[in-house]
């Protein structure tokens, strides 16, 4: 498994927890593609920081938003780049809580099983 086979997991754990209150997240090969890179940069993330909190992940997610012009918002809507996330750890709401303590706990249990990406500054290839 690699670090994107692990966000596809991801996703979908947070994609069966959010349709239990009714929130609609399409399947993984429907998702948008910086839906997917979000996952798999969370994914990657907690495997190469792996003494990250599930705050540091939501601080690493909540950078990356910022960085792509998201603000805060009542309801997610990906079109006005709204998120209900989108502030302190102390402030999220539990039900977005949730997802972000989820994507930490699946990759703390598959974290064994995921292949390391290739590292090319290491000198792999060279002579």
């Amino acid at each position: 498994m690699n670090h994107v086979s692990l966000a596809r997991i991801c996703y979908d754990a947070v994609r069966a927890y959010a349709r239990t209150f009714g929130e609609r997240y399409v399947r993984w090969d429907d998702a948008r593609p910086w839906e997917q890179e979000s996952f798999s940069g969370a994914a990657a993330f907690l495997l190469e920081a792996p003494a990250a909190t599930v705050v540091d992940l939501h601080g690493h997610w909540l950078a990356a938003r910022m960085q792509r012009g998201w603000r805060h918002g009542p309801v997610r809507d990906a079109t006005l780049r709204l998120h209900p996330a989108l502030l302190p750890w102390d402030d999220v709401p539990r039900r977005e809580r949730l997802k972000f303590e989820l994507v930490h706990a699946v990759v703390g249990v598959f974290r064994g099983n995921v292949v390391p990406r290739l590292d090319l500054a290491s000198g792999f290839g060279r002579e």
